[in-house]
């Protein structure tokens, strides 16, 4: 019998070696308005400028490549577009300026220049083969996007709040306004991770992602893909330790609970890569990927009936899941 396993694993889960057909220069702007009263370097403003023009850049790759796709008979949906654009975004060139506005305020603008890498028909199809796969990697994406947004929304109502105080208040203010400067840090390092873990570079990814944590040892996320990184290295043990962690700082997130049971599947601890894998289910009733390794970890052990049961739920959930088709053929013949 063949083992399958699928893992849900963070944003750009894709191996696959790059063939190019041809390349396209995106210039893209972003702005960013800083508060110099409120204390907020140049440094930080032009990090947080050049994050709207890489946005702005990956809007622009994202048609380009949706009207690429087409030629080569994909369709993908716009968050797909812009996860794979996102990925393939490479900064050539940048310029900042800046102008002084009045109160204090100074708008920075950041200018890229950014290469897209078109892929040929063959490996663009390889990236959009495992459905599961470039779901996982687009939900990770938008929850990227996500916490971006909010940092951003929390530092317009931070520097709002600021202006409206009175001097006793500002102290206290520009330390929340510090805080959210050193979270966006923390999430700038895990986006370098994450497009290191899109490009198979996975030691580079741990370094990004560890980076992310010094600067925010609270960042769940963080110590989630470092663990996906770690299992790419085959280093479980501090894999274990990671999912541990990110558990410890969320207990809500059904992919974490899935991921440290797949860690145990490889280690060959079944009841523990059940045991994960059910706390994931119970968080997500319609976690399909946790459905399908558990039907795997209880037919390893030999339950087969459960086996069958869970393999029945995930072509409920989706009928063209080839993993719980090869499992569910088999073990239907071998419970009769």
């Amino acid at each position: 019998m063949k083992k399958f396993l699928l893992m849900t694993f963070l944003i750009f889960a894709v191996s696959f070696q790059i063939s190019y057909a041809k390349q396209e220069l995106i210039e893209a702007s972003g702005n960013y308005i800083m508060d110099l009263k409120a204390d907020e370097t140049f440094a930080t403003a032009t990090a947080r400028a050049r994050e709207e023009a890489k946005r702005a850049a990956t809007e622009k790759a994202g048609v380009y490549l949706q009207a690429y796709s087409k030629t080569v008979n994909l369709e993908l949906d716009y968050d797909e577009v812009q996860t794979v654009a996102a990925s393939l975004l490479k900064i050539q060139d940048e310029k900042v300026d800046s102008k002084s506005l009045d109160n204090g305020l100074l708008e920075v603008i950041v200018t890229i220049k950014a290469l897209v890498e078109e892929q040929d028909e063959e490996t663009l199809k390889n990236i959009m083969s495992d459905e599961q796969r470039i779901k996982d990697a687009t939900d990770r994406y938008k929850k990227l996007q996500a916490e971006y947004d909010e940092l951003k929304n929390q530092m317009e109502q931070l520097k709002q709040n600021y202006r409206a105080a009175d001097d006793s208040q500002k102290a206290e203010i520009k330390k929340s306004i510090a805080q959210n400067n050193k979270y966006f840090e923390a999430f700038l390092a895990l986006e370098e991770g994450n497009n290191a873990y899109f490009s198979t570079n996975y030691q580079q990814a741990i370094s990004d992602y560890s980076r992310a944590i010094n600067i925010n040892p609270n960042f769940a996320e963080a110590y989630n893909n470092r663990g996906n990184a770690n299992v790419m290295t085959k280093n479980f043990q501090q894999a274990t330790q990671d999912y541990q962690n990110a558990l410890r700082l969320n207990r809500v997130d059904a992919r974490i609970y899935n991921n440290l049971g797949s860690v145990y599947y490889m280690l060959k601890d079944y009841n523990s890569a059940v045991r994960e894998y059910t706390n994931s289910i119970n968080l997500n009733p319609n976690f399909e990927t946790a459905y399908v390794n558990r039907a795997y970890a209880y037919y390893y052990l030999e339950q087969f009936q459960n086996a069958l049961s869970d393999s029945k739920i995930v072509l409920k959930l989706n009928p063209a899941n080839e993993d719980a088709k090869k499992l569910y053929n088999y073990l239907i013949k071998k419970v009769q």
